[in-house]
């Protein structure tokens, strides 16, 4: 134990004379050449000072290196409080009350969300997607809530509801379901300068290849690329999978989802192709 103890404090020395005195990795590996256990110490120790000094700099400075895919991390801070379409769940719930079978509404035309229970519960997706058939829409997301069970974001017990409609969901008493038709959804990014324009399978398949950890969102094998109306359409963004759980999973309303695009548009951090929002 002491062995290794005084082992560590050398370590620990070499460390801080390679930053005090810049004594380089070579020399070192030169001076301790016969001893790998050391030279193999020391490296973890470096990974893990450059690990933690990623994190304060991240912490400190909203931006940095993530030590594990060594890739540049920005993190954008919002000016304004993020508007959440919490009450108009809480107020669905009430429309259940007194006999009612089924609650419906429709946020930012285009977030659908249906709440059924007794046998309509059996059709409820099924419902949501006449709706969106009968509008002319062939791009939609239909999500069940019991998803969030599954979901790293909030847990099921967050939901605005009293705890008796949870479990009424929980135990598929109760059926919630989102269904986002897409294109209305794309057309909102219009009101804030941007545009949302459909790539094609070839575009989608290069920028999947080149961003392959950013989880570019794709609907029959074609994304979505956000630009700006005042540049050039080279230079934009991937619609991400990110979007959609804010929205799902978040109840962040659309609206604001595509509104927060501007607080990606000046960031130079990635080329064009690889840019996801």
């Amino acid at each position: 134990m002491e062995k290794l103890r005084k082992k560590n404090i050398e370590v620990l020395e070499v460390l801080s004379d390679i930053e005090k005195n810049n004594t380089t990795l070579e020399e070192v590996h030169e001076k301790y050449a016969g001893d790998k256990k050391f030279i193999d110490q020391l490296k973890r120790n470096i990974k893990q000072k450059t690990t933690l000094q990623n994190v304060t700099n991240i912490l400190n400075e909203d931006k940095g290196i993530d030590s594990i895919s060594n890739k540049e991390i920005k993190i954008v801070t919002p000016k304004e409080h993020t508007p959440l379409y919490t009450e108009r769940l809480s107020a669905l719930e009430e429309q259940l009350k007194g006999g009612n079978y089924w609650a419906y509404d429709v946020i930012d035309g285009c977030l659908h969300i249906g709440i059924y229970k007794g046998e309509k519960r059996f059709i409820g997706s099924r419902l949501l997607t006449t709706i969106a058939e009968q509008a002319g829409s062939d791009k939609y997301i239909i999500i069940d809530v019991l998803k969030t069970i599954g979901s790293l974001n909030k847990p099921i017990f967050f939901l605005p509801f009293s705890p008796d409609f949870i479990f009424d969901i929980l135990f598929s008493r109760i059926k919630i379901y989102y269904m986002l038709e897409i294109q209305s959804f794309l057309e909102l990014y219009s009101k804030f300068g941007f545009k949302a324009k459909w790539a094609s399978t070839i575009e989608t398949a290069k920028a999947q290849t080149l961003a392959k950890d950013y989880g570019i969102f794709t609907y029959k094998n074609r994304g979505i690329k956000i630009t700006s109306q005042e540049k050039d359409e080279l230079e934009g963004w991937w619609l991400s999978h990110g979007s959609f759980l804010r929205i799902f999973f978040e109840h962040i309303y659309p609206s604001y989802v595509a509104y927060a695009t501007h607080y990606y548009h000046d960031i130079e951090k990635l080329p064009p192709t690889n840019k996801t929002s």
